[in-house]
Order: C-alpha cells, then structure tokens, then sequence
C-alpha cells in the first residue's frame, strides 16, 4: 500500500497550477513508486483518487488509459472529494499485490 501520492513538481517542491500537470506528476510519482518497490501496474488491485473537485477525474482518465490500457485487466478505482493541502488538486493511494515477489 502506498502512502499519499500528489503532484508536486519534481523539480520544485510545490504544486504546478495547472491541473493536468499536476495529475501527470502523480501519475509518475506512482509509477516511480511501483518501480522502487519492484512492482508494476498490473500489481495494483485498488486505486483510490481524491479530489478537492471531483469534476476533475475527467483529466485521469488519459492517465489511467495509459497505465492501464487492457480493460480486463484495470484496478478497481474509487474516486471521493476530500481536504487537501493549499494548492494540490489531486492525491492518490494505491494496494498492490505482488504475487511473485522475492
């Protein structure tokens, strides 16, 4: 299980203002996560998504396509409205199975 996943900026520590960037850097946290636990995409079972507005799950969807094109094969995802910190649009968390793990 992941911890709380947000789009900072990689290259500054803070939020971008644009949304679409900011989902895109969550994105890449977590797959740079997965890549230091030894996991992949197909390892998670769960994706939960919160939002400050929900209306903004529209700009996932080219993010979760990407991460996960076979539609048999996608994680459940559960997307709530939450509080978040100033400035960040997005958080995620994600549980993993990692069935041959070493």
């Amino acid at each position: 299980m992941t911890s709380a996943i947000m789009g900072h900026d990689p290259t500054t520590g803070g939020f971008p203002k644009d949304k679409e960037t900011q989902i895109r850097f969550a994105f890449d946290s977590l797959k740079a996560t997965l890549l230091e636990a030894g996991a992949t995409p197909t390892d998670i079972i769960k994706l939960d998504l919160f939002f400050i507005d929900k209306n903004d799950r529209v700009l996932v969807n080219p993010y979760w396509l990407e991460m996960f094109p076979d539609p048999a094969s996608r994680p459940t995802r559960h997307s709530q409205i939450a509080i978040l910190g100033v400035g960040c649009c997005i958080q995620i968390s994600a549980t993993a199975v990692m069935i041959n793990a070493v």
